[in-house]
């Protein structure tokens, strides 16, 4: 089974492996999945709208006023968190507002939560402008969305809207300073793990030199039949990737 969509504006806090107590900012429709992929591997299961242009759904999305109402009412009674993370039930940064929601989550974190800091879960399917790099310049953790090195398992995994590049998601990336690459690694019937795969995929970090990679395997229910990665086989591919850019 997979997970339920989130039901609010604000979720959590959450228990994450990488953020600590992460309270989490959704900023997509609460009745339907809308997204720019339909991932293999997603906790939420299919993609209900595949696209990368929330203007026809804009009367879905929440508006500023609704984001300024629920996080801080929340925000007020001094919850103990290490984060507020735009994640949630799709691409937050698809949300035609975003760069006025940084802002806005910005001015909130500093009136009641100064010291708590902000992070970004991006399928780095971002718009391309000088507007939204300003928004991410504001964010303390840029996370960003890499699970494969070529094109045509970039298809096969992430089954992106189909006006989606994966050369145009490198190209985004590498023009990014300090950010942080996640990738999700399986193994099953359709995989990304394999000797050849990992290769390719350390060749698209050469390009990229995020500060931080962080790899992970499945940990939930998902819509195809996947498999974890052993851990003893994602230690081996971590000890590749530090070994790969240590001769560089």
């Amino acid at each position: 089974m997979v997970l339920q969509l989130q039901k609010g504006i604000v979720y959590g806090p959450v228990n994450s492996r990488r953020l600590g107590k992460s309270l989490g900012i959704n900023l997509m429709p609460v009745n339907y999945k809308l997204c720019s992929f339909n991932c293999v591997y997603c906790q939420y299961g299919k993609t209900k709208i595949l696209t990368n242009n929330l203007s026809p759904y804009i009367k879905d999305l929440p508006t500023l006023e609704e984001i300024k109402i629920s996080v801080e009412k929340f925000l007020k009674n001094s919850p103990k968190i290490n984060y507020i993370t735009f994640s949630g039930n799709g691409e937050p940064t698809l949300h035609p507002q975003f760069n006025e929601i940084v802002d806005l989550i910005i001015a909130l974190r500093d009136k009641y939560l100064p010291y708590v800091k902000i992070a970004l879960l991006s399928n780095s399917t971002f718009p391309d402008n000088e507007k939204i790099k300003g928004a991410f310049s504001k964010i303390d953790l840029k996370i960003f969305k890499l699970d494969v090195g070529s094109e045509d398992l970039f298809l096969e995994v992430n089954r992106p809207f189909k006006e989606i590049s994966f050369t145009k998601i490198i190209k985004n990336l590498k023009n990014l300073d300090d950010i942080i690459i996640q990738s999700m690694l399986f193994t099953g019937k359709i995989e990304n793990s394999s000797d050849e795969k990992i290769r390719k995929w350390m060749e698209k970090l050469e390009e990229i030199r995020p500060r931080e990679i962080q790899v992970y395997t499945t940990d939930r229910p998902t819509e195809q039949m996947l498999e974890r990665v052993p851990k003893e086989r994602l230690t081996e591919i971590a000890e590749n990737v530090r070994n790969y850019w240590a001769l560089k």
